[in-house]
C-alpha cells in the first residue's frame, strides 16, 4: 500500500499550506474597507453645472411655494411669523437666524406676511436640495447614476407633502 501511495503522489501538484497573509478577503470585509475610505472629491466648475443646479432649485422652490399655506397654521407658526415681522424673540432657543432672515422675507411685495415667511421655508428647501445635488457632482456621480440619484432625491424631497408618516 505504501508503494501505491508513492505512485499516486508522483507528478501531482502538492498543496502548500495556507498562510494567514494569503487569505482571500470576503465580500463583506471588502465592502466595509471601502466604506471606511473617504470619497475622492473632484473640483466642480460651477459654470458647467450652474444650469442643472438652477433647474433643481427653481423646480423645488416653485413646488414648495405653490403648496405653502397662505395664512397662519398650527403649532408655533404664528409665533415665528410674529417674531420675524417685529424682530422679536421666540421661545428658547429663540432662532435668531430664522428671525433675521424672516424679516428680510417679510419685505417681499407678494402675498400676506404669513405666506412670505412660508416662502423662507420653501427657499431653504430648494437650497438644501441644490446643495445635495452639488455634493453628488463633487463625489463624481456621472451619467445615468447621477440622473437616477437626482430623480430619486427630488422624489424624496417632495414625498412628505403627499403622505403622512
Amino acid at each position: 500500500m505504501s508503494r501505491r501511495r508513492l505512485e499516486r503522489g508522483r507528478g501531482e501538484v502538492t498543496r502548500q499550506p495556507r498562510h494567514s497573509d494569503a487569505r482571500a478577503t470576503s465580500r463583506f470585509i471588502h465592502l466595509v474597507s471601502s466604506l471606511t475610505e473617504p470619497p475622492t472629491l473632484v473640483p466642480v466648475r460651477l459654470k458647467d453645472e450652474s444650469l442643472h443646479l438652477l433647474v433643481v432649485f427653481i423646480a423645488l422652490f416653485s413646488l414648495y411655494a405653490y403648496s405653502a399655506p397662505r395664512t397662519v397654521t398650527l403649532e408655533d407658526d404664528g409665533l415665528f411669523i410674529m417674531s420675524s415681522y417685529f424682530l422679536g424673540v421666540d421661545h428658547p432657543p429663540g432662532y435668531p437666524l430664522m428671525t433675521l432672515l424672516g424679516k428680510l422675507f417679510t419685505l417681499l411685495p407678494v402675498g400676506s406676511i404669513a405666506f412670505r415667511i412660508h416662502l423662507l421655508s420653501a427657499f431653504f428647501g430648494g437650497l438644501t436640495r441644490l446643495l445635495y445635488v452639488y455634493f453628488e457632482i463633487a463625489i463624481g456621480l456621472q451619467g445615468h447614476g447621477r440622473f437616477l440619484h437626482t430623480l430619486l432625491g427630488n422624489h424624496f424631497a417632495v414625498i412628505h407633502m403627499f403622505i403622512n408618516i
